[in-house]
């Protein structure tokens, strides 16, 4: 080797031991570094790409183990959150072990892919020959690096078994449990898909890490007051650190930010009361624009302030759900039926219910619609028709049907008399008041519902809309849930003597 050779060998090696210290200074670095690598261009920093990274500085100094990113889609989480930190976390140890949950699959496969094409860079095994990747194989969705590393990808539709992030016998970084919008947003009015995420993305949480110190970071918009977030905070453990980053920042927002955070604001752009907290990607307007098409909406993926459809009088996470029938005792139909058939008024409603052995209701088929007398007649006998079908020696004798006794309900009563078992139903008071004489059996788990009815989400979203101001449009569903629980319950159990 020459000399020439050998001097430009050390100014190499020299090059190199500097850009590796600086890259690994902090996780910002990093990110600056290897995003110009992956997408050939600069990475445009706002705020939020600060506060995001200085935040898993300390998730990797590990002086944060447990931190919840509440921030808007579209807004570089997944890139950040999912993608370059565990680039960085190989780079800090090679032998680290990843857990990466998303609701949705093409995301975990495409968050796959991208940490595979960094590390597999000649910029990144420049800098970090030791995180090299283990080739050929493995799947896209659970790789490894020649030096003992693994990261594994999942679904939170489905438990992850047989993995656990991070390692048991190693002190500093070593792995961390990344879950990444748990829960899809078209799906956040679906109980039991919610319900289920959320357990899953639990046991994760408490079962899918080797020791309480291996990081766990969840990031996602907020869907709900019962979504992965919420569910969190009061479910699994304590100790989280919760980043908020709204849309619309308000002064108060804006002065509680450092001054060299500041400077990536552009205050300029305002509409007096807020600013957008990206300009450059989410102008003013737009984001006014879907403030004004769906409040409710916007306040929980752009505020990440969650509201209330109906001011959470009934708690719809607290329904229990049935893929199966259990053996019942017997059934019943209820009804509730309307005074008049416009398009404002309410609906008329059937409803089948079961009363199990242990003294659990179950809400077995639903029949809604609008309609004038003599179909109200009809359609009530077929449903009672359709009812009787079910096996009476696993489920039970049909006994009765009940009827509210009001208006067309009163009709009803007289003209289904002498076909049908029939029981008139006392109008009851308010329908506040009737509500929150069944709450304390909803809030114990009494009412179970089929996972895969084709009525449910209608069913769910009435009684979310519920509110004690009445301003709900429909409560023709909640009647009838007054109905089943006081029919089959009430007089003959009481919920605080059958608790669980």
């Amino acid at each position: 080797m020459t000399q020439e050779e050998l001097e430009f060998k050390i100014k190499e090696i020299r090059r190199i031991e500097r850009t590796r210290e600086w890259v690994l200074s902090s996780f910002m670095n990093f990110v600056r570094y290897f995003f110009l690598v992956a997408y050939k261009k600069k990475y445009k920093i706002n705020f939020h790409h600060l506060i995001i990274a200085e935040a898993m500085d300390r998730v990797f100094k590990g002086e944060c183990k447990r931190l919840i990113i509440n921030i808007t889609p579209r807004a570089g989480k997944s890139e950040l959150l999912s993608i370059m930190s565990i680039c960085y976390g190989f780079a800090l140890n090679p032998q680290s072990k990843f857990l990466e949950l998303s609701a949705s699959d093409d995301l975990i496969l495409r968050n796959s892919r991208f940490i595979r094409m960094i590390m597999l860079s000649k910029e990144y095994t420049e800098l970090f020959p030791e995180s090299t990747l283990l080739t050929g194989g493995g799947a896209i969705s659970h790789w490894f690096t020649t030096n003992g590393g693994e990261c594994k990808f999942s679904s939170t539709g489905s438990q992850v078994m047989g993995f656990g992030a991070g390692l048991t016998d190693k002190n500093g970084f070593n792995g961390m449990l990344v879950i990444d919008d748990p829960i899809k947003a078209t799906e956040i009015n679906s109980a039991p898909y919610v319900n289920k995420a959320n357990e899953n993305s639990e046991y994760a949480a408490t079962t899918r890490v080797e020791t309480d110190d291996v990081p766990i970071v969840l990031i996602m918009q907020r869907l709900s007051k019962h979504d992965t977030t919420a569910h969190f905070l009061e479910a699994v453990s304590e100790g989280w650190e919760v980043v908020t980053i709204p849309a619309l920042l308000d002064v108060d927002y804006i002065n509680s930010l450092p001054e060299d955070r500041r400077k990536y604001l552009d205050v300029s752009i305002s509409n007096g009361e807020h600013i957008s907290f990206w300009e450059f990607k989410f102008p003013l307007k737009k984001i006014l624009k879907i403030k004004d098409k769906n409040n409710f909406l916007f306040s929980a993926q752009y505020m990440q302030e969650p509201i209330m459809r109906g001011g959470n009088l009934i708690k719809i996470n607290k329904f229990k759900y049935y893929n199966e029938l259990p053996k019942l005792r017997y059934r019943i139909l209820t009804a509730d039926t309307a005074q008049k058939t416009k398009e404002r008024n309410d609906y008329s409603v059937f409803m089948h219910w079961g009363l199990s052995i242990d003294n659990r209701i179950y809400l077995i088929d639903v029949l809604r619609g609008k309609w004038e007398s003599p179909q109200l007649k009809r359609n009530a006998v077929i449903f009672w028709n359709k009812s009787k079908e079910l096996d009476c020696t696993s489920y039970g004798q049909l006994r009765a049907f009940h009827i509210e006794d009001k208006v067309s309900g009163t009709t009803l009563i007289q003209e289904l008399g002498d076909i049908i078992p029939v029981k008139e139903y006392p109008k009851g008071r308010d329908k506040v008041s009737e509500v929150n004489d069944i709450l304390p059996w909803i809030d114990n788990g009494f009412y179970y519902l089929r996972v895969d009815a084709e009525w449910l989400p209608d069913y769910i979203t009435e009684h979310e809309d519920f509110n004690a101001e009445m301003t709900h449009k429909h409560d023709d569903q909640v009647d009838n849930t007054v109905m089943g629980g006081k029919i089959l319950l009430g007089g003959k159990i009481s919920v605080w003597d059958s608790l669980y």
